[in-house]
């Protein structure tokens, strides 16, 4: 079962690596970026006008900070959520005629993020209820492909300057 789990994480997020890499910056990224992102909604200009402070990617202690299978559980849809947001980002960064297309395709990748992660937090309850502490050996295991996935959504968060 960990090791769908983990096929299946892995599955879901080569489509979005896959679509982030043809998308070329311009030379101007960081001046230009913030500029095409403070036009895009309210949401999106209050990430980039308080990056350093909201938009913070889970870092190694507060993925390590979880124990019980209910800490374990949240992980997963903090990183989705940095995820949506970088893929907004990434999507206005596009010229307009590419962009409704690229939030098509950016729907349909939530919907198995989505999915991916309900089978992930199905899989841990198998362990027991939430307030029940993972077995170490498990929970390393686990921990790791959260790393994993973690650190696939900075360096996208990178890519567009979103990084502290």
């Amino acid at each position: 079962m960990k090791k769908i789990v983990t096929i299946g994480l892995a599955v879901l997020m080569v489509p979005t690596l896959v679509a982030c890499s043809k998308n070329k910056q311009s030379e101007t990224a960081s001046n230009e970026s913030t500029t095409v992102v403070t036009t895009i909604d309210s949401s999106t200009t209050e990430i980039t006008q308080t990056q350093t402070s909201e938009f913070s990617i889970l870092t190694d202690e507060e993925i390590n900070k979880a124990k019980k299978i209910g800490e374990m559980k949240q992980l997963m849809p903090r990183l989705n959520e940095i995820a949506y947001k970088i893929s907004d980002i990434r999507i206005a960064s596009l010229p307009e005629e590419r962009q409704e297309f690229e939030r098509s395709k950016a729907k349909l990748e939530a919907i198995q993020l989505e999915a991916s992660t309900k089978k992930y937090n199905e899989h841990l309850s198998t362990y027991g209820p939430d307030d029940t502490f993972m077995p170490e050996p498990n929970r390393t295991y686990l921990l790791k492909e959260v790393i994993y996935y973690r650190d696939i959504i900075k360096n996208l968060a990178h890519k567009f300057g979103l990084d502290q």
